[in-house]
């Protein structure tokens, strides 16, 4: 079956020639057999015609002869009847296609006989026996005929066997041989002939089949190029449908098939472009996001590795690892710019083929270069061929057999920290996603590398500032000891001052008591007198707060105006046993003089400039160890104050001068702090002022300040004036008997109600008992302290204003008594123009609050 499929093919041509070739040979080949079997029965029939005939001839001739002897013993023994009927075999014999012609007796004795030429060495005496002679032809395939002869009847081939015949008197029979050689001669001619006109028939009527197929299948070959065109793509081809049949309409329906493929291919074309572009696209989104999904991983792994590590070293090789992850290169280098020097350091460099020159710390010059590009657009440039590019073309990255690279800067804000660069040996070999990848990473590493720089500093720092914790420990303790030592240096002054107002005291009240007694006393003198006392107790109080500010600093640190002529004639007193009363003990005499001129008020902290004045008039005292002279000198240049304070003494040579405001330089020994001066300059450059010093060995040194004039808004600090205020009822608390008492009379003689409390305790009870508009409170009692006092009245009357009355008002801050409930700080001694003033001051309040 499978080789009929082979042999048959696919091809519907072959088919019907095949089908109709075969069914032509076999009807052809049927009738070459029908007739060759007609032709073949009809030469079989005149073959056995004749074989009759000439036997009914030889049987003719030999009957007369046999007919006349006088009986058939005389056969053997006539010679003539058998030389007739030899000659009768003789003729028969040379008939065509006779092989044999013999006449016998009724005994089957040959009395004649003749045999051709053609088949006589076939023959033999004993063949001529009749029942041998029958069998010898059918071997020979000689056809045999044979026939009877009767003497009462004429020979007739219908008596073939004259014995079974009643009427017939046997004499004899005579025997003929046909052979069919030409007759099977005629018939294989014939079957030939037949065979080669079947033959011709089936090659006319394949013919035939083959033009009547060709003419049938050509549109169905059109048709099959047609069908094969269109299923390669060409919806254009068309079938030339001419006629009106089967084939036709098959034809004009894949016309119409074709047309529409042709719209349907093309709305599938369509399609498939959209599918096409929605893949491209789909591909393209899939590879950025696998590109992205990578550079998020990297980054997160650098941010991971950048977080858990300062060393830069080490964050250079994490950026190097990640960036493998990303990209193929063969140079990759992290070059940080030095500011100072306008050079590049490569911190970090890799080659997969090490170059000799180029190694990790060596300093690179920009100028001309193409990192000198990124430095000044701070954007990421590409070179993707060093051979075009005139500043590479002849440098060591072509020589190494890199082809094309990038650098990126690493920038921090605006600040420019480097770049990094990468290189690879292939032209082109980077697109601008992995530049822009590389750019990202460089922003973070920028962040990193700052955070590192000022890691860096901040240990450099720390270490620094551990160094000078310990030198500044140390120089307080020493500068804390240095003003101890001044403040005790100063006691015996301030011993010889306070004796000095005890006795001024004491000397007019003994004169006021002496006068009375005597009965003496006059108004004019009793007020005198007052004067006297009242003035040397302000003294007293002054020299004690001017005390407490310079051993422990101003307390202030607001800018007010200040009249600085005035400020430096009372540094000048609280100083005054400084450069006076203890030189004059070792027999050294030096002499303070002033100019001071018209000035206008100056913006300053007075605490603070008071400091900056005793600290020159200090260092002039040690500076005249022989004695001599300071010098104040103050006038107004350029809309500033300017203070000139000198001295007669050894004065400075240049390198001293030079230094002589450094923190911790001292030319005094293990004595000095090396604090003053440099304490000194700090303090007039937070004022906006400028110091400056002239000195020059054994002519002294002369320091000159310059302080900016105080503007409309700068505060003023004033005296209190006399102020009336309407009467109160007020409590006084105190444990001093003077002090309370002073104060109660003092508001007494104001105008003011008022009860006065011994301790703590009492002032609260009488607070329950009574109602007070104001409550003065002393800050130490024995039983509580005033703060427990305010803390107390205020648990049931929030709004009644408290003043804390203290010897220590000037420790206290403002800020801290308000947080603790007092409204006002009083600071003992105090003065009747200082109490009207702070009562009128909370009686406006009071007021303000009410409306």
């Amino acid at each position: 079956m499978n080789f009929l499929s082979v042999f048959i093919g696919k091809s519907l041509r072959r088919r019907f020639l095949l089908v109709n070739g075969a069914f032509l040979l076999c009807s052809s080949l049927c009738l070459s057999a029908i007739f060759f079997t007609q032709i073949r029965s009809t030469l079989n029939k005149e073959f056995e015609k004749r074989g009759w005939a000439l036997a009914g001839l030889l049987a003719t001739e030999s009957w007369s002869a046999m007919s006349s002897a006088d009986s058939l013993a005389t056969f053997d023994s006539d010679k003539n009847t058998q030389r007739f009927l030899q000659g009768v075999a003789q003729v028969l014999s040379q008939e065509e296609d006779v092989a044999f012609a013999g006449i016998a007796n009724p005994d089957g004795k040959f009395l004649a006989h003749r045999v051709s030429e053609s088949h006589r060495e076939d023959f033999n005496r004993q063949i001529l026996e009749s029942r041998a002679l029958k069998t010898f032809l059918m071997d020979a395939e000689i056809s045999h005929f044979t026939a009877g002869v009767c003497r009462n009847h004429m020979p007739s081939v219908s008596y073939s066997d004259p014995k079974n015949h009643r009427d017939c008197v046997y004499i004899g029979q005579v025997h003929l041989g046909l052979s069919p050689a030409r007759m099977l001669s005629e018939v294989q001619y014939a079957l030939w002939r037949s065979v080669g006109l079947a033959l011709l028939i089936s090659l006319l009527g394949l013919g035939l089949v083959w033009l009547i197929t060709t003419w049938v299948l050509r549109p169905i070959t059109k048709m099959n190029e047609v069908v094969r065109e269109v299923a390669a793509g060409n919806f254009t081809a068309r079938i030339q449908a001419t006629t009106e049949d089967e084939i036709g309409s098959l034809g004009k329906a894949l016309n119409e098939m074709t047309w529409t493929l042709a719209d349907q291919q093309e709305e599938l074309a369509s399609r498939n472009k959209e599918l096409q572009l929605v893949a491209t696209e789909k591909e393209r989104l899939y590879t950025n996001a696998q590109i992205r999904a990578t550079r998020l991983e990297v980054m997160n792994e650098l941010a991971k590795a950048m977080a858990s590590s300062l060393d830069t070293e080490e964050i250079y090789g994490h950026v190097y690892r990640q960036l493998r992850r990303l990209m193929e290169f063969e140079y990759f280098t992290v070059q940080r710019f030095l500011k100072k020097e306008h050079m590049f350091r490569r911190d970090y460099v890799w080659m997969d083929q090490p170059v000799e020159g180029v190694e990790v710390g060596q300093k690179i010059k920009s100028d001309n270069t193409p990192i000198r590009r990124v430095q000044r657009t701070k954007m990421p440039l590409s070179i993707p061929d060093f051979e075009k590019d005139a500043l590479l073309s002849d440098g060591w990255l072509s020589k190494a057999g890199l082809k094309s690279g990038f650098i990126v800067p690493i920038v921090a804000g605006d600040e420019f920290l480097g770049v990094l660069g990468l290189a690879c040996k292939q032209k082109n070999a980077f697109a601008r996603v992995e530049v822009a990848t590389v750019f990202a990473i460089a922003d973070t590493l920028a962040v990193v590398l700052k955070n590192a720089d000022l890691y860096q500093r901040l240990q450099t720092s720390f270490v620094e500032l551990t160094e000078t914790q310990h030198r500044l420990a140390k120089s307080e303790h020493v500068r804390r000891a240095e003003k101890l030592r001044s403040v005790g240096q100063m006691a015996s002054g301030i011993a010889h001052n306070f004796n000095n107002v005890m006795s001024a005291i004491i000397g007019r009240v003994q004169f006021l008591k002496l006068k009375t007694l005597q009965g003496e006393m006059d108004e004019k003198a009793v007020e005198d007198c007052l004067n006297v006392v009242e003035r040397a107790a302000l003294d007293g109080a002054e020299t004690v707060r001017r005390l407490q500010e310079f051993s422990r600093g101003a307390k202030a640190t607001a800018v007010e105006k200040t009249d600085m002529n005035e400020l430096i004639r009372s540094v000048i007193q609280i100083t005054r046993p400084r450069w006076k009363d203890q030189p004059e003990q070792r027999g050294i005499h030096i002499d303070v003089e002033t100019d001071l001129r018209d000035l206008s008020l100056t913006a300053c902290v007075p605490g603070e400039i008071r400091e900056v004045l005793t600290n020159l008039i200090f260092n002039a005292v040690d500076a005249m160890p022989e004695g001599g002279t300071i010098y104040f000198h103050t006038r107004e240049i350029n809309n500033k104050a300017e203070i000139t304070v000198g001295d007669t003494g050894l004065g400075m040579p240049k390198d001293v001068r030079d230094r002589v405001f450094d923190p911790f330089f001292t030319t005094k020994g293990v004595q000095g702090s090396g604090l003053g001066l440099s304490t000194v300059y700090g303090i007039i450059e937070r004022h906006g002022g400028s110091i400056g010093v002239v000195s020059e060995p054994s002519k002294g040194s002369k320091f000159r300040i310059r302080l900016p004039l105080a503007e409309q808004d700068t505060p003023q600090h004033t005296g209190d004036p006399m102020m009336s205020s309407q009467p109160w009822r007020i409590l006084v608390g105190d444990d001093e008997p003077n002090v309370r008492e002073a104060l109660a009379d003092l508001l007494r003689l104001l105008g003011h109600n008022v009860i006065a409390a011994h301790d703590g305790e009492s002032t609260l009870k009488a607070f329950g008992e009574h109602d007070f508009d104001l409550v003065f409170t002393d800050l130490g009692m024995p039983d509580m302290s005033g703060w427990e006092v305010t803390a107390a009245i205020r648990k049931s009357h929030p709004d009644i204003p408290v003043v804390l009355a203290t010897g220590w008002g000037s420790e206290i801050e403002d800020e801290h008594a308000h947080e603790r409930g007092v409204t006002r700080v009083l600071a003992k001694p105090f003065t009747v123009q200082k109490v009207s003033s702070l009562i009128a001051e909370l009686q406006g309040i009071a007021r303000r609050r009410a409306a």
